[in-house]
């Protein structure tokens, strides 16, 4: 079995800081422009070098990391000062980067979008408007790799660098080619595909440590779970995620098959929708305990 590289097996993952000492500092710096997630956009000496120092190699943090809670806090105007005074334990939530190019091979119209910088030195742009021009028209082409609102740009024509530098390399003349390198965190989970579940309601709180689905996957299956509305977090089988205890290892070995395995939740009123999304997958696996 050819199993995947450590560091690319989650999307999203935990890790736990302990309080900062004496004159000690996180040694991170923050791209906060979207105003909803912390991304990090250099590291020095301080607490999360510590932390990698020990860390297996996919908990490590990393640059273009996006945190987006801290201590149980999703607000980024709150975390943040958190995450800076380092006084106590530092429970962080945080999603990898997903990284692809725009190509637009011969300029003939405006781009379309409208941008936002928090200023000239800031190290990437804001996508907060996207209209008819080269950038719709792209979308169009490529529905997999859409640029979507709150999307950053951090390089141009392969060179990346600050706010004003990007700026000033996508003004190109016409009949130029340009390329646009996009960042956005990773998908909320890498349950949501390749099947279309979003019709479904979702039970669980997080899918933490779930593996990335393979690409393609050998098959698509998917783990079916029932929640149990009126017991803590979904039954006495459930852990505080709302997941049963071996869910996610077993689709973890699943996926490391080569199968893609998505974590859905059975919800009565959703009866018809429910069995509709279960026909695209290949083989589900119910897991429910008696009484559910």
């Amino acid at each position: 079995i050819q199993f995947p590289p450590p560091a690319a097996l989650t999307a999203e993952y935990g890790v736990t800081l302990p309080p900062m000492r004496g004159t000690e500092s996180l040694g991170v710096e923050f791209d906060l422009m979207d105003r909803t997630f912390a991304r990090i956009t250099k590291l020095t000496d301080g607490c999360i070098k510590g932390h990698n120092a020990t860390a297996r190699a996919d908990h490590q943090i990393k640059v273009n990391d996006f945190i987006y809670a801290v201590n149980g806090t999703r607000n980024a105007a709150q975390f943040i000062p958190q995450l800076l005074e380092g006084a106590t334990d530092l429970v962080l939530l945080i999603k990898r980067p997903k990284t692809f190019f725009v190509s637009v091979p011969r300029l003939t119209s405006g781009l379309g979008i409208e941008l936002y910088f928090d200023s000239d030195q800031s190290p990437g742009i804001l996508i907060t408007s996207i209209g008819e021009g080269h950038v719709n028209e792209w979308n169009c082409k490529h529905p997999d790799l859409s640029v979507q609102l709150m999307d950053r740009i951090i390089g141009v024509d392969g060179i990346q660098g600050t706010a004003a530098q990007l700026v000033k390399r996508m003004q190109k003349p016409p009949n130029q080619k340009l390329d646009l390198l996009i960042l956005r965190p990773a998908s909320d989970s890498p349950s949501a595909g390749p099947v279309d579940i979003s019709m479904l309601t979702t039970m669980s709180t997080n899918d933490l440590g779930l593996h990335l689905q393979p690409d393609p996957p050998l098959a698509r299956t998917a783990i079916i779970q029932v929640f149990v509305r009126s017991q803590e977090f979904g039954g006495c089988d459930k852990g505080a995620n709302g997941h049963r205890y071996d869910t996610i290892p077993i689709a973890n070995g699943l996926i490391a098959r080569g199968l893609s395995c998505q974590l859905i939740h059975y919800v009565h009123e959703q009866h018809d929708v429910f069995f509709e999304v279960c026909s695209s997958f290949d083989a589900v696996i119910v897991r429910c305990s008696p009484g559910q």
